[in-house]
């Protein structure tokens, strides 16, 4: 649950949608999801299956994170969303660009425009002047999942102990 400030109005994510009090009418509004596998719905309303958190900037820009399907962005009245999402296999670098994953698990708006991303592979952010282009980094235990994998890389070596120890504790 967060507030707008664009229109104060109260925002909470669930398991259908987004929905939406209007503190200056007094009444509810919905934002359906699109259903999963539906790609005709999120073309109809841009937004993506399972919201899960939500942020805006100071404009009122929602930036809704989702289970799986990445970042939605909508600008007011919301009527349209765009989407970024981040790629179906864990990264195998500890900091590159986009998002590390599509799983997002929370999202902040911070100071200067900036948008932070927490994933379930790193953490994410953008640098406030766009909004659909990010960078990441991964947390410690990024190497002990790669070399995890089924089939790791071929020639994937361990990091020393004192660059994890530089990176973020965990991923999640």
């Amino acid at each position: 649950i967060t507030s707008n400030p664009y229109d104060r109005s109260v925002w909470m994510c669930t398991e259908a949608g987004v929905s939406i009090y209007e503190t200056a009418t007094h009444r509810w509004r919905y934002i359906p999801q699109a259903l999963p596998g539906k790609s005709e719905d999120i073309a109809a309303n841009g937004l993506p299956p399972n919201p899960d958190c939500v942020a805006f900037n100071n404009q009122g820009v929602a930036f809704v994170g989702t289970q799986c399907n990445g970042l939605a962005i909508g600008y007011p009245p919301y009527k349209s969303w765009a989407v970024v999402t981040g790629p179906w296999n864990i990264p195998l670098t500890p900091f590159g660009k986009g998002l590390p994953s599509s799983l997002i698990n929370a999202v902040l708006a911070g100071q200067g425009g900036r948008i932070y991303v927490g994933t379930d592979e790193g953490l994410a952010w953008n640098s406030g002047k766009n909004p659909f282009v990010f960078q990441y980094e991964c947390g410690a235990d990024y190497a002990a999942r790669i070399k995890g994998l089924w089939h790791p890389p071929t020639g994937f070596k361990m990091p020393s102990r004192s660059f994890l120890n530089r990176l973020l504790p965990a991923d999640h």
